[in-house]
């Protein structure tokens, strides 16, 4: 089973989320995170999230760019420069549009960024494409790494 991390501020979008996944028919694990703060919590394995078999590394995250406190840009650039996940499929979901977001968030070495569908069924669907997409990603990734120090 594949495991996400979505790190929102907005419960209402966090249960949409939750909802949209469960409807998609994956088979993936959802662990969900109110603040950008609280998603480096988790990706460091800090407190309360220090148990890895409650809590584990993620396959991929989902994050939202305005965010109270620590916003999405600030939280990318600590994953990929602090963290040194440059594997980790990190995919923006944002309700802008706006160019500056947009080039701000690949910029930061984002995997993807799409705006928010404003229909359920839109974001059941893009779930669907999207997961399954980064997933094989970093699967044939990780292979070519493995192979490589062999």
């Amino acid at each position: 089973m594949a495991r996400c991390l979505l790190i929102d501020d907005e419960e209402d979008y966090r249960q949409l989320f939750a909802s949209a996944l469960k409807e998609s028919g994956l088979d993936v694990e959802l662990f969900e995170v109110p603040d950008g703060f609280a998603g480096l919590d988790f990706l460091r394995g800090n407190e309360p999230y220090v148990d890895r078999a409650k809590f584990p590394m993620p396959d991929l995250v989902f994050l939202d760019l305005a965010m109270k406190g620590l916003d999405g840009l600030a939280v990318l650039k600590d994953i990929r420069k602090k963290l040194g996940a440059q594997n980790l499929p990190v995919i923006v979901l944002s309700n802008s549009d706006v160019k500056d977001d947009v080039t701000a968030a690949y910029s930061s070495f984002a995997s993807a960024f799409h705006r928010k569908p404003s229909r359920y069924r839109d974001l059941v669907s893009l779930l669907q494409t999207v997961i399954p997409l980064w997933l094989e990603k970093r699967s044939a990734s990780e292979g070519r790494r493995g192979a490589s120090r062999t």
